[in-house]
């Protein structure tokens, strides 16, 4: 048997599903563990569906974590509803009953992926739900991952931060992933950090390189991540290793940052 030891973290991917890739993509665990990748594993579902079926999905998530780690890979977890997998019969004010099991775990850092896909009133009601959650004692140690779509991203974008803007006192616990070119200036501006995906789907290595000339400031506030699941990217591995920037920005982005915001350790020990 392989022996596992603590061995120090090379880059961070700040969002993905690792329940998704342990399924998908079995083999890719070992890959993200050699590779020296620190996974930060977001909630998803997968759909609608009942409470029970969502409150099974995300016990089997953090369970997923925890026994991943006995291979070596120490990841960590956000749980909550992404907008995607509401339950029609979720209301507002079970959310916290719902996830206050998850966000007691060891391993789990916050709330996440959360936010809207349509903008309707039913979504926002679910997000606004698990925002207020910082406002309660156990949200004081919490960070909040929140997504954005693909589409119609820049109108759902501002509309988010809309509602972020009522959060404003937590926003350096607050990371607004998948952002664009055409999003991140807003993000920022606000004070919040930003999530950068890097992904055929999404941004390139030449579009981060274009945000920070644009907007000096991604470099202290932005996380890198591949948001692989069902589909397993290498994007973001490939732009650590590709000598693109000056090593101590690639650092920043790609470990350093991410590390800071989940308040997480740079030296990953096995369980």
């Amino acid at each position: 048997m392989e022996t596992l030891v603590a061995t120090e973290t090379l880059f961070v991917d700040s969002h993905l599903h690792l329940d998704l890739v342990a399924k998908s993509h079995r083999a890719r665990v070992t890959w993200l563990r050699k590779a020296g990748c620190l996974p930060v594993a977001w909630a998803y579902g997968g759909g609608g569906g009942s409470v029970p079926k969502l409150r099974k999905y995300l016990k089997a998530q953090r369970d997923t974590v925890h026994r991943l780690r006995k291979t070596g890979l120490a990841g960590w977890f956000l749980t909550g509803v992404h907008p995607r997998s509401i339950p029609a019969t979720l209301k507002p004010e079970a959310l916290a009953s719902l996830l206050v099991p998850f966000l007691a775990d060891p391993l789990c850092r916050g709330v996440g992926g959360i936010g809207l896909e349509t903008t309707d009133g039913r979504e926002k009601e679910i997000f606004i739900a698990q925002l207020e959650l910082l406002r309660t004692e156990m949200g004081r140690h919490l960070v909040v991952g929140v997504y954005t779509p693909r589409q119609a991203k820049e109108r759902v974008t501002e509309e988010t931060l809309a509602i972020l803007s009522r959060y404003t006192p937590w926003s350096d616990r607050i990371v607004v992933d998948h952002c664009s070119l055409a999003t991140l200036g807003a993000v920022l501006e606000r004070g919040f950090w930003a999530g950068v995906t890097l992904s055929p789907l999404k941004s390139s290595a030449a579009d981060v390189i274009e945000m920070l000339a644009k907007f000096p400031r991604a470099l202290h506030r932005v996380m890198l991540n591949s948001d692989s699941g069902s589909e397993f990217c290498e994007d973001l591995q490939r732009f650590v290793v590709s000598q693109c920037l000056p090593p101590e920005s690639l650092v920043r982005l790609s470990r350093d940052n991410a590390l800071t915001f989940y308040r997480l350790p740079r030296l990953q020990k096995p369980a």
